[in-house]
């Protein structure tokens, strides 16, 4: 599990920004009305387009025809369910023939930052499936006046004090990838520009689809937040990762702490026999039912001490769905068991000891750390061994996965030292 702790702090001039994210709407869950078609970031308020390009807003009371462009999950760039609640934010890195078009989203923070004061911010995104590229500057910019020209379709010349790291391609479109990072305030910036503010020759540009007719390297934006950071940490501790047969349910967390709360995201097998609120989970300690693997995100807000910004967490439920299931004899933990990688770190050469089912299907896949497959390796029922030896791995840090007749069982690290 990692851990990501978020501070806040702001000291003398406005007790309601204690603890508080800046961002209004930072997930894009309110909106004058639904969108029904492109270009229409307005729509959820107060987040704007600051320039002649056309952004998009996305949320599940979208028309769902198939020349509906703006539904969640299903729309014109692809297939993606928000990070959290219903809706999110696109628009283009790259785009049109040049490579130097851009679309770019903007709205005025709650206050303004505090001149010497630290900040931590962060949003996530997710590539559109309908895309023709991938690239890996993304940045967020801080500024203390809005930036708006209709008059520009193209990078705006600006330096983003949060920005993806350089050569960091952003392939993913299962998954929502954060982006974040810490900023000492000059004092007054008051807005928020979110986009490429590169050059298409300053960024690193991969073709990923040449069969598709959209020339652009397309992203889903969401859950963007700005906290001060001058004080301590929240801790949050969403549990241990554990693992279920199909049908039943697990308790997430730890024992509610007075002064904290708590929100869980995605809610996706939120119990509601449980007493859940199943529209966004807030307790310490819920019970979920996914029919699913599924990784959820526990924040933890403390509500009460000045400066203390909210913590983050995370924990895996893996589901069983193989017929016969028994969990809780210790012989069949599947992280420390049935699927392991061995030796680990190693120099390419190790071995997969697994178990499979007579009816099952099974592939072990390696995936670099922005979560884009390598190579793939077929797992025989017939067998419970999986031999590799791949001098082209590099050093560094990769991921595993497991999966059995489609569906993702086992996740975990694997280090690469020669």
């Amino acid at each position: 599990m990692k851990k990501l702790f978020f501070i806040l702090f702001i000291f003398v001039l406005s007790t309601n920004l204690l603890s508080q994210n800046l961002v209004p709407n930072p997930d894009f869950e309110y909106f004058t009305s639904c969108p029904i078609y492109q270009n229409q970031v307005n729509k959820a308020t107060p987040w704007f387009n600051p320039t002649g390009s056309s952004p998009d807003y996305f949320h599940s009371c979208a028309p769902t025809g198939p020349w509906d462009p703006v539904n969640a999950p299903f729309n014109l760039w692809g297939y993606q369910f928000a990070f959290s609640g219903r809706g999110y934010l696109g628009g283009a890195a790259i785009g049109y023939t040049s490579g130097d078009g851009r679309e770019y989203i903007e709205t005025q923070l709650k206050d303004t930052l505090l001149s010497g004061s630290k900040y931590y911010v962060e949003f996530y995104i997710s590539r559109g499936d309908s895309t023709k590229y991938a690239t890996d500057r993304i940045g967020l910019y801080l500024s203390k006046d809005s930036i708006f020209d209709y008059s520009t379709f193209v990078y705006l010349p600006y330096t983003p004090q949060v920005e993806n790291d350089s050569g960091n391609v952003i392939y993913n479109t299962q998954n929502w990838m954060c982006i974040s990072g810490e900023y000492v305030a000059n004092g007054g910036e008051h807005f928020i520009v979110i986009g490429n503010f590169r050059s298409f020759n300053g960024s690193i540009v991969d073709t990923v689809d040449k069969t598709t007719k959209w020339n652009w390297a397309y992203y889903y934006i969401d859950n963007v937040s700005v906290y001060c950071a001058d004080s301590g940490y929240t801790t949050a501790t969403a549990g241990k990762d554990t693992v279920i047969c199909k049908g039943d349910s697990a308790q997430l967390g730890t024992p509610p702490m007075s002064g904290y709360a708590y929100s869980w995201s995605p809610t996706y097998g939120m119990d509601p026999v449980a007493g859940l609120d199943s529209a966004g989970a807030t307790q310490a300690q819920p019970w979920v039912k996914p029919q699913k693997t599924t990784t959820y995100i526990l924040t933890v807000v403390d509500t009460v001490r000045e400066c203390k910004g909210p913590g983050h967490d995370s924990v895996t439920v893996t589901v069983v769905d193989t017929g016969v299931c028994i969990i809780g004899i210790e012989e069949f933990k599947i992280q420390d068991l049935r699927f392991k990688i061995y030796p680990n770190p190693n120099d390419g050469t190790m071995q997969l000891d697994y178990v499979l089912g007579k009816a099952q299907s099974g592939e072990l896949r390696i995936l670099d750390i922005t979560g884009r497959k390598i190579i793939a390796y077929t797992l025989s029922p017939y067998a419970n061994t999986l031999s590799i030896n791949n001098s082209s791995f590099k050093n560094g840090l990769y991921f595993y996965e497991v999966n059995i007749n489609g569906e993702m069982i086992v996740r975990d690290k694997l280090i690469i030292i020669k």
